[in-house]
């Protein structure tokens, strides 16, 4: 297993819609998993927000998939 740090940056909906979309995937994946999500973090002078996730991977698994 090992961890990988996301920083998701757009638009607020686009944020939340590839946040549930990694949700959904982990919940029917054992490859990955999400274990931290932070709240949304608006960024200066943008209409972007920003959203950190940490995701614990099973690299193994991963390399399995063809």
């Amino acid at each position: 297993m090992g961890v990988l740090k996301l920083r998701a940056t757009g638009l607020s909906e686009d944020v939340e819609a590839i946040s549930q979309f990694l949700k959904a995937t982990s919940g029917r994946s054992e490859k990955f998993r999400i274990v931290e999500e932070s709240k949304d973090y608006q960024n200066r002078n943008s209409l972007y927000v920003r959203r950190y996730l940490e995701l614990e991977v099973d690299w193994e698994a991963l390399k399995k998939t063809d």
